[in-house]
């Protein structure tokens, strides 16, 4: 249940996720003009967030609607017949905090792995070094920005009535226990990471191809 809506919005959030991260990147190398490594990890931290902000534009929509079909059987026609368009967005206050959060972290920590390879082997790694130090990334990644994508389903099930994710954090956690904002983690790990390193992959290598340098692995 659900797979359509998140197999249709899958390529465009990536898309727009990875262009997002390399554009930033391009506008913040041109005005940094700096090798140092603070000035590397402030444009990594920047292009993060803002390939975050990109992410929700196009993958809350369809998340929403893959929560919406897997927890109340609610149709994507149902659901715009009830809601409407303007209720596309419905926990979009705590998936962008979600998308941030994840992306900083990712491709901040991807960069820094392959730094530290750089440093530690001499040598570029190869791309299954790359895939592996992604996947790594991913799993950092994926584990922060957990409890955030717990409460983000919770706010999308087709019966939630939560409108806040501060008030919701706070009852699951008084309710249910800190370790209710990691259930699903396993499979979270199992996923994701896999998925954004590939994507990342396949991104540096077509920036290679036609533009002859990547902005992913500066």
């Amino acid at each position: 249940k659900g797979v359509w809506p998140r197999s249709l919005g899958c390529m465009p959030e990536k898309m727009l996720k990875m262009q997002a991260y390399v554009s930033v990147m391009r506008f913040m190398d041109g005005k940094l003009h700096s090798e140092s490594e603070m000035a590397k990890l402030a444009s990594w931290c920047v292009a993060g967030c803002a390939a975050g902000l990109a992410t929700t534009v196009a993958g809350c929509p369809a998340e929403l609607l893959m929560v919406q079909a897997q927890t109340g059987n609610v149709s994507a026609r149902e659901f715009f017949r009830q809601k409407g368009l303007r209720g596309i967005y419905q926990g979009a206050s705590v998936t962008v905090w979600r998308d941030v959060s994840f992306n900083m972290a990712f491709f901040t920590s991807r960069q820094g792995f392959i730094s530290l390879y750089r440093k530690q082997f001499a040598v570029e790694p190869v791309n299954s070094a790359k895939f592996a130090l992604g996947v790594a990334a991913g799993m950092l990644a994926a584990t922060v920005s957990c409890p955030l994508d717990v409460l983000k389903t919770r706010m999308q099930e087709s019966e939630s009535s939560w409108r806040s994710w501060p008030s919701l954090l706070m009852h699951l956690s008084r309710q249910e226990g800190v370790g209710a904002l990691f259930r699903g983690l396993g499979p979270r790990c199992l996923a994701v990471p896999s998925m954004m390193s590939l994507f990342a992959l396949l991104q540096e290598t077509m920036e290679v191809y036609f533009f002859g340098e990547t902005m992913l692995t500066l």
